[in-house]
């Protein structure tokens, strides 16, 4: 399914003829249902709705020019919105993408959060799995081995992991903020160009 998702997001122009085609062909079921009429009339009535549709809008006594002046003011809307919500995008971008680095060979990964003064902040900041990635327990014993300090397990690949001290946590959350620090310098270079633009 992400697949056809995927597909349909890259080639719009093809999606939607095949929408369209789609919607057409449920239309005309659900007329030809109702009015107990055959697939090939019922297809005939729907283009008739349509041409009519259209007809009669295009009948009123407005001219032409108002009619172009409409679709040119929709048309400088849906330019407008579009940059908004690139916008948008871009602001968010520099660190939605940023949820996970490595430290001294540990792999970490955090959440975001904006705290009460409205400013981005790091959350749940902790190692994970360098093999998958996947979220890490503690254990004394594994298969054979005992051991008198906890060590990180993960019990999706069924390894243990070297288990970083408090401070080499605390220096890879450091290394994380100076990280995101440059990459907000260096969104705000861009958006000064952008600006200049």
């Amino acid at each position: 399914m992400k697949r056809i998702i995927n597909w349909m997001k890259e080639n719009k122009i093809i999606s939607t003829i095949i929408v369209g085609v789609a919607v057409e062909l449920i239309a005309t079921a659900i007329i030809s249902g109702i009015n107990k009429v055959d697939l090939i009339k019922s297809t005939e009535l729907l283009w008739n709705i349509i041409f009519k549709f259209f007809s009669t809008i295009l009948n009123f006594n407005i001219p032409v020019w108002i009619i172009l002046i409409v679709i040119f003011l929709l048309y400088i809307l849906l330019r407008i919105i579009i940059k908004i919500k690139e916008n948008e995008n871009f602001h968010n971008e520099w660190y939605e993408s940023y949820t996970t680095d490595s430290y001294k060979g540990v792999l970490y990964n955090w959440d975001y959060y904006k705290n009460f003064e409205g400013q981005l902040d790091l959350s749940n900041f902790r190692p994970i799995c360098t093999y998958c990635r996947g979220n890490l327990t503690t254990t004394n014993n594994y298969r054979n081995s005992h051991y008198m300090i906890p060590h990180l397990y993960c019990p999706n690949c069924d390894k243990v992991l070297e288990t970083p001290s408090r401070e080499d946590i605390n220096q890879a959350e450091l290394f994380v903020r100076n990280n995101l620090k440059k990459r907000l310098e260096e969104k705000i270079e861009k958006n000064e160009l952008r600006n200049k633009k």
